[in-house]
Order: C-alpha cells, then structure tokens, then sequence
C-alpha cells in the first residue's frame, strides 16, 4: 500500500508519497492547479505504482481549493480522503519539529493517512453544494448591508444628529425615501413643506404626513450638525443607499433560489421555532448529512462541535476556569443558530423557558442564547437524524 499526501495551494498544490514502510518514495512534487498539473500529478503517481487500489490519497480541507483536485481524483477511481486542518496539525510536533513548509506538509499528510484514524470526506451532491455557496454568499451580502448601514448612521451623526429621533426606523421606508430626496438639514429646508409631505406620505403609505413633515423641518431648522463639506456628506449618504438598495435586490434573487432548492430536500426544519425557510436552507446547507456526526459523547454533540458551540476551558495566570464556546467550526451554522434562537425565545415558550432559566443563573444575554442554540441543534440533530417534525412535548420530556 501506499500512501499520498497532497498539500492543497492556491495557485499549485505539492503531493509527496510514502511506501508500506513509511519511506518516502515520491519526493515532494509541485504542480499547478489546472489541467496540466493534474496531469503531472497522475505521471507521477503512475511512475511509482499504476494499482489504483493499492494507493491511499488524502488532502486538507483548505478553503475551496480542494475541491477540484477531488473531484477529479475520484473520478478516476481514486481513494481519496479529506482531513480536517485539526487532524494534520496534531501531527506537526511529530518528527519534523513542528516545521510547516508546502513540501514538509505533503509528506506530513501522508503520515497522517498511513498512522492516523481517518474518517472520508465526500464532495456534497450538487443540490447541497448549490445550497451552500447561496446561502453563504447571502450572509456576506447581509453582513455587507449592516456594514453600509453603519456607515450612513456615522455620517449622519455628523451632519444631522437628530435625524435617528425622527423615525422609528432609520432605514424604514420612509426614513429611506427622504434620505435618497434630502440627505442634509439644507437640503431638507429647501424643500417645502408640501413637497416634504408628500414624499413622506407616498413611502409610509399614508402613515406619515403633514405633523411628522412639520417635525423634521423644525429638526433641520435647528440641527447641531456639521456646516462644513455638507456636499460631500450629501453624496456619501445617497451613493451608499444606493448600494443598500442594490444589495437588497440581490439578496431576493438569492432568496427566490434558495427557497426552490430547499424545497426540494424535503424537510421539516421549518417545524422549528425560530427556524424559517432561509435559515433551514443555511443549516442543513451547512450540516450536508447528520449520518456523518459521531463522537463519544454522541452525534448530538458533534453536531455542537461542528458549530464551534461547545464549551472550551481557558486558564492562564491572569485569568482561571474561564469557559467560553470554541468558535472551531462552521460561522455560518453558528450565525444561523444564534439567529433563530433569538426569534425562538420571543415566539416559543419552550425556548424561553431555557432561556429565562440561565439568565436566573445569572448568565448574561449572549450566554443564555447559546445555550438555547445549543439545545436547538440537540434538537435539531434529532429531528434531521429520524425526519420528523419539531415535536415540544419530546424535547421537554427529555430535559
């Protein structure tokens, strides 16, 4: 048998071999990522055995760059497994003296495969993959709106401060509406006061009016802000509502697909208090299959794990038994989690009950959210692992 370790690159990739003995009998060899260098790779490999089934090939998850090199490997016939980044680096210390180079790193991964205990990593079907870089791409794209949205509430607080006082959403329709007509109090007090009214009625849908047009122009009259480059803040504020409205419009388009390639997995996720369509496609996007979660502590755990939810131990000289959770795994499960625990304490009185339960322990908000998450993914992990529905009088049966 022998055993090949591919170090995964962006732009070229280092694949070292090893015979039964652990010898190194193909010296580290670099090659690029395209069609040619896969081609070089197969050379290489076929000039120390053509035995397809006496091989072993195993590679780091390294982003998405494995992806390709996979999918081909398998498709000739190959016995590929993916390792977990945790896997390789427990072996770094082990002979080499914690060295990590590209060529270092291909013959590491190929030790890890000959002594370690390896479980397979395989591409995800094509639906669940689809799933995963929409759903992803979205929660950059949400990510990217706060962040623009926090840029315009800092602007305005220079230039009009008392703007925020005025709605009860900054970046309601109304509020928006105006923003995009006027940006600044000069602006807003060259404008009358009918024109104002009715720019303020169309976007609330009658809800806002003359009272309300009468209050911001009294606000712009008598605004604290800023009376120097009130143009350049004018422009910033209508460019970046701009690009909110831009980002809004993808994330439908994004959402419009993600609903159709959710409903296709047929699941009860959205049983799950908390949990709507978009969140349900974020989590079993990220889960892929629940079959693949075991540990000793059991797969509910693992599942927690995956999160980077589990409780991790920090003590040094300044600070003892501090715990807090590992953040290890996927941030998008752990966002998606944390978000539906939020609305599930508001809406489910299950939920709250966990929830009311760690703040009387004096937890904060934050900490008994987690572990409100963490019970949602016990719970969820049960109901992926049966496919069933989300069943209350279970879940307190069983705590």
């Amino acid at each position: 048998m022998y055993y090949l370790g591919i170090d995964i690159g962006k732009q070229k990739h280092v694949a070292a071999m090893l015979d039964a003995e652990g010898n190194i009998c193909l010296k580290p060899l670099s090659f690029d990522t395209m069609g040619t260098g896969y081609q070089k790779l197969i050379f290489g490999i076929k000039s120390i055995t053509t035995d397809k089934n006496g091989i072993r090939i195993a590679m780091e998850a390294t982003g998405h760059y494995w992806l390709n090199i996979y999918e081909k490997l398998k498709a000739d016939s190959y016995d590929v497994t993916v390792l977990n980044p945790l896997q390789v680096s427990s072996f770094r210390n082990q002979g080499i003296r914690g060295s990590k180079t590209d060529n270092v790193d291909s013959i590491l991964i190929a030790r890890v495969l000959r002594f370690g205990e390896t479980m397979e990593t395989k591409l995800p079907e094509s639906d669940i993959l689809a799933l995963r870089h929409l759903t992803r791409y979205r929660t950059d794209l949400i990510q990217e709106t706060t962040m623009a949205k926090n840029k315009i509430i800092g602007l305005l607080d220079q230039v009009f401060p008392e703007f925020s006082s005025l709605f009860s959403d900054t970046f309601g329709a109304a509020a928006m509406q105006l923003l995009k007509e006027a940006s600044t109090p000069e602006e807003i007090i060259d404008i009358d006061e009918t024109t104002l009214c009715t720019i303020l009625n169309k976007a609330s849908c009658g809800r806002l009016g003359k009272e309300q047009a009468v209050k911001i122009k009294d606000a712009a009259e008598h605004s604290f802000g800023l009376q120097t480059a009130v143009d350049a803040f004018s422009l910033q504020i209508k460019l970046i509502i701009s690009q909110i409205e831009h980002l809004k419009g993808i994330v439908a388009v994004l959402d419009k697909k993600i609903e159709q390639l959710y409903a296709k997995q047929d699941l009860s996720l959205t049983t799950l208090p908390g949990v709507g369509t978009i969140t349900a496609a974020a989590i079993i996007a990220e889960i892929e299959n629940v079959e693949k979660f075991k540990s000793r502590s059991g797969g509910a755990a693992a599942l927690v794990a995956f999160a980077g939810m589990d409780p991790k131990l920090k003590e040094s000289g300044k600070y003892s038994g501090q715990v807090k959770i590992s953040k290890r795994g996927s941030p998008y499960l752990r966002r998606a989690i944390y978000l539906a625990s939020f609305i599930a304490i508001q809406n489910d009185d299950y939920f709250r009950a966990v929830y009311d339960n760690h703040r009387q322990k004096g937890k904060s908000h934050k900490v008994a959210l987690i572990h409100v998450g963490v019970k949602m993914l016990h719970i969820i992990y049960s109901m992926l692992k049966d496919n069933h529905p989300y069943m209350p009088k279970n879940c307190m049966e069983e705590n």
